[in-house]
């Protein structure tokens, strides 16, 4: 309890104090990830398509080939002529959708994290925030690009067994590892390195904990939300988006620079 009250309650305040006090910053952080969302699904929305296409594609081909009468594995049809060139277009299909994201996110958030420090009366070059926010965002992008293949690999096997029912529960799974991993990623981005991140979180692991339960509360609070202003009017949604989740992030990011920056130097020390 004493972490709570000591640490966490008054880092929460903080963060919702810098929100109120800054309210010009507040709004540029919202429009730099409005801006980058819509960029994201214009760039991205062709190429997920394609990547969809693929996958059906795939998964149609493969499991005419795992019939009894051909007795083939899932990894010998993958490696057949006929499906072989779609697995590969998959990958390049990966990989472009992976650089779309690289780039969006470290300038985005770059720009974002700036702005958090700049409310916390801490600022920084804009360049320097958003080179330090690539050089983490390239590691994730490694294990990014893996948790997708599995996710891709899922829903190939979604497709080849055409029933939904036996892969939900994997499915979930795999969104739960993904959520940890978000955030997981956020501490590292706010605590200014890959490296820091991680020593942080191997450090304090009760509080990473704690900052997963204020994340999951927060935003299961916002999801609720907007179910009800939807059940009102579904353009209330939109609004509740506007005023709830883009700021929510804002102090989500305040709040995780907070915590780590005074971990991270007590470890340190």
């Amino acid at each position: 309890m004493k972490i709570i009250q000591k640490l966490i309650i008054p880092k929460c305040i903080r963060a919702g104090v810098c929100i109120i006090n800054n309210p010009l910053a507040l709004l540029a952080s919202a429009l730099v990830d409005v801006l980058a969302l819509v960029m994201f699904g214009y760039l991205s929305a062709p190429v997920y398509a394609k990547l969809t296409e693929h996958i059906i594609i795939i998964g149609t081909l493969v499991s005419q080939k795992l019939q009894p009468a051909r007795g083939q594995s899932v990894l010998t049809a993958l490696y057949s002529v006929d499906i072989s060139g779609f697995v590969k277009q998959m990958f390049l299909l990966l990989g472009l959708l992976l650089m779309i994201v690289y780039v969006l996110f470290a300038i985005s958030q770059g720009v974002n994290f700036s702005i958090a420090k700049y409310m916390m009366n801490r600022k920084t070059a804009i360049i320097e925030e958003i080179t330090t926010t690539a050089k983490t965002a390239a590691v994730w992008s490694i294990i990014l690009a893996g948790a997708y293949f599995i996710r891709t690999v899922a829903e190939i096997r979604q497709v080849i067994v055409s029933k939904f029912s036996e892969g939900i529960g994997f499915m979930q799974v795999l969104e739960g590892i993904e959520v940890l991993l978000i955030i997981t990623a956020l501490a590292t981005f706010a605590a200014g390195s890959f490296r820091k991140g991680v020593l942080w979180i191997s450090n304090q692991k009760l509080l990473f904990l704690y900052c997963i339960g204020i994340t999951l509360l927060l935003f299961g609070a916002i999801s609720i939300a907007l179910r009800l202003l939807g059940s009102i009017n579904p353009m209330l949604v939109l609004l509740g988006g506007l005023f709830l989740f883009f700021p929510a992030l804002a102090w989500l990011r305040i709040f995780f620079i907070q915590i780590t920056a005074e971990m991270t130097r007590k470890a340190e020390a």
